[in-house]
């Protein structure tokens, strides 16, 4: 039945030996997981970013990494999913956290660093006071650690993403958006779906001609959207000054009220005999 549930062609199982196996394997590892938490054996790994332009060093992103006995080096990617499966990820998660910034606190200058957090982790109730409490502790003034969330966590429930962002944000930790044009993004939509035409919402465009940021992100579409050989449409078009800024930044099509209402009837001009 599981294994139903998580096939993404839908196709019909039937029961085989192997797949009780195969559960069988998984639950032990599960424990083994619980075992390694308890023993110390997980360890974290620190890769470093740098400023491009300099080559300085400006944060390491902690890495989590696990030494099976048996096993030999479990990816990462394994040791979240049976994290998730068997009820650790918030504790995980937790370990991953502090363990990062006791360590970040001994680095000379202000290098910071970067803990990705599991989408079960960060939208859970308190998570904020998680963060406070392990600066707190650690004394890593908040401006050096970043916190990483990648664009399914903010899809799985955006209103509550959004209000744990502010309230991490409101502490001084910084954000950052992880997995960005990943196999799941709408970056690679775009580049997977033969779309034609891209349409630039109105709460955008509402504040095209007042906020700078958003004229920019508008030339930001129109410049991917050109680049893939798809047209652009900028929709909610209301006053002559947003029609100024999208013609400015060379988009394709617009629509709304500026341009014309909404009618039953459209009469389309007719071509002129030849």
């Amino acid at each position: 039945m599981y294994r139903a549930k998580t096939d993404p062609h839908e196709t019909v199982w039937y029961y085989e030996s192997s797949l009780d196996r195969n559960i069988c394997v998984r639950r032990a590892l599960g424990e083994d997981l619980k075992k390694a938490m308890a023993e110390g054996q997980l360890s974290l790994f620190f890769q470093v970013q740098t400023v491009v332009a300099t080559g300085a060093v400006s944060g390491y992103e902690a890495l989590l990494r696990w030494e099976h006995p048996v096993r030999g080096a479990i990816a990462p990617e394994e040791i979240l999913e049976l994290a998730d499966e068997h009820g650790l990820i918030i504790q995980l998660g937790e370990w991953v956290l502090d363990r990062a910034c006791h360590a970040a606190v001994k680095w000379d200058g202000n290098v910071r660093v970067a803990v990705n957090m599991s989408a079960t982790q960060f939208l859970q109730l308190g998570f904020d006071q998680i963060v406070a409490n392990t600066l707190a502790s650690s004394g890593l003034p908040a401006d050096r650690l970043v916190i990483e969330i990648s664009e399914a966590t903010v899809q799985r429930d955006r209103r509550r993403a959004l209000a744990m962002a502010h309230k991490v944000h409101a502490l001084g930790v910084r954000l950052a958006l992880d997995e960005f044009g990943g196999p799941h993004s709408v970056l690679s939509m775009l580049c997977d779906f033969p779309f034609d035409k891209i349409k630039i919402d109105r709460s955008i465009m509402q504040k095209v001609d007042t906020d700078p940021a958003m004229a920019e992100l508008v030339r930001s579409v129109l410049v991917a959207g050109h680049a893939l050989r798809i047209s652009v449409l900028a929709q909610g078009i209301e006053t002559a000054a947003q029609l100024a800024v999208v013609s400015a930044k060379g988009c394709d099509e617009g629509q709304g009220y500026l341009l014309g209402l909404p009618d039953q009837v459209v009469a389309v001009p007719l071509r002129s005999p030849a």
